[in-house]
């Protein structure tokens, strides 16, 4: 039973799989936010974009961020308004994906736990190199996920951020999810 945060929650598929008290989701999407409100009728919904000002009445003490955000939008092609709240809370966020500032904006919603699905460029971009620094010490679990979707062959990564973890080990696997199976293992201390 937690309190869940999701900042690009789209229908709320992510969240089925979660034991919650409570939803807050922000969609850019009506009929998403439309299907959240049906999947979730007690959730808070706002539907705007999550790189605007987000509404004030926004809880920011959930216990956990739960999300699976788009990949590889540009910050380029965000508008004027975006760009500048990206850069107010990330002044070297000038270019690139905004894979990363989901990921760093998100976490301010939490109380201390987040869990991520990402597109793997995260780990080696170069315009993301802040941000691995950034989430390094925090980093619970990092693992490549093997056939997550049905519609596309490219793996993916799964990110368990601890806002109160502070270095140490890792933990990281290699899972297929066509065969359900752990492939590999291994606990790390990231650098």
């Amino acid at each position: 039973g937690v309190s869940v945060f999701d900042g690009a929650c789209g229908s709320g598929q992510l969240e089925q799989y979660i034991k919650m008290t409570h939803l807050t989701a922000v969609e850019i999407q009506k009929d998403s936010c439309d299907a959240i409100r049906h999947n979730y009728p007690t959730a808070k919904v706002f539907h705007q974009s999550f790189f605007t000002d987000l509404d004030t009445d926004l809880d920011t003490d959930l216990d956990c961020v739960a999300m699976n955000p788009p990949f590889s939008i540009k910050f380029k092609d965000l508008s004027d308004a975006e760009q500048a709240n990206i850069q107010a809370l990330f002044p070297w966020k000038k270019s690139g994906v905004v894979d990363d500032v989901f990921v760093l904006k998100a976490m301010q919603y939490s109380k201390r736990w987040g869990f991520f699905i990402l597109f793997p460029g995260v780990g080696y971009r170069n315009t993301e190199k802040k941000f691995r620094e950034l989430i390094t010490p925090h980093l619970v679990e990092l693992s490549t996920i093997e056939n997550a979707f049905d519609d596309t062959t490219i793996s993916v990564i799964f990110i368990v951020l601890d806002k109160l973890k502070n270095g140490g080990e890792c933990y990281g696997e290699l899972y297929d999810c066509k065969t359900m199976q752990v492939i590999h293992s291994h606990t790390i201390t990231p650098d």
